[in-house]
């Protein structure tokens, strides 16, 4: 069973390797995901300037993509929560993300 400190440093080793890939396979940085959804540049006309991102959903948006350790997400709510629209939005980001 893995200690706090253990956890840390793998959390670090993650974060570290996702950097130096960053920097190694990107043309330029990409933006953050909430400036990708708030940006009338990538996605902010689509979404009011990010008006229309719930902010629960904002805050799950960026811990998905903060550190790019997370390779499967679930959605779960009731109808009218979000869900399919932080999907598309979460696709277009990853495809942003793979062209630049």
């Amino acid at each position: 069973m893995e200690n706090k400190s253990d956890k840390s440093l793998r959390r670090h080793e993650i974060e570290s390797y996702y950097n130096s890939l960053t920097k190694a396979l990107y043309v330029e940085d990409p933006v953050d995901v909430w400036t990708f959804l708030s940006n009338p540049y990538f996605l902010g006309k689509a979404t009011r300037n990010g008006l229309d991102v719930y902010p629960v959903w904002r805050e799950a948006l960026t811990d998905i993509f903060s550190d790019g350790s997370k390779t499967t997400i679930v959605l779960t709510g009731s109808t009218g929560t979000g869900k399919s629209s932080v999907a598309i939005w979460a696709i277009a980001y990853i495809q942003y993300r793979h062209m630049i």
